[in-house]
């Protein structure tokens, strides 16, 4: 069991993996129900506990205040942009997946919890609203001619 949230670590992968995300929402919800502008230990120890060094990383683009939520005026959509070592993601509310190496290999890895510290640090920034806003008319495309390198 992980401190007072019941989650039994001894499950299968399909059922770790959703425990882990199910576990994450839990806490994410207790700090909002709460008011929390911090983590508590608790908290830091259960988040440690489920995703072990990509919460270091998470915090620390917290930290940096690297996360803005950027809302598109006309339709009030929603999404994350986050700058990490001067690369930028976009990331959407409550949609688990990002474009960087971490989550990519996450996922090449067949690993478990499928998350990034982008994903991690977009979760938290939403529960403890420690987020940058920006409005914008329309929603930016990155011209396809500056991904080529990407790919």
């Amino acid at each position: 069991m992980i401190g007072n949230i019941g989650v039994d670590l001894t499950s299968s992968n399909v059922e770790l993996a959703f425990l882990c995300k199910s576990s994450l929402h839990v806490i994410c919800n207790q700090i909002r129900e709460n008011n929390s502008t911090a983590l508590t230990e608790e908290d830091v120890n259960l988040l440690y506990t489920l995703f072990g060094d990509i919460l270091f990383k998470a915090l620390e683009l917290l930290d940096k205040d690297s996360i803005e939520l950027i809302t598109i005026t006309n339709s009030q959509r929603k999404y994350f942009l986050v700058e990490d070592q001067g690369f930028y993601y976009t990331l959407y509310k409550h949609i688990p997946f990002c474009k960087c190496d971490q989550f990519r290999k996450s996922v090449d890895d067949n690993k478990v919890k499928n998350i990034c510290s982008h994903v991690l640090a977009c979760e938290l920034s939403l529960a403890l609203c420690s987020y940058h806003c920006t409005s914008m008319d329309k929603f930016v495309v990155q011209p396809l001619s500056d991904m080529e390198d990407e790919f």
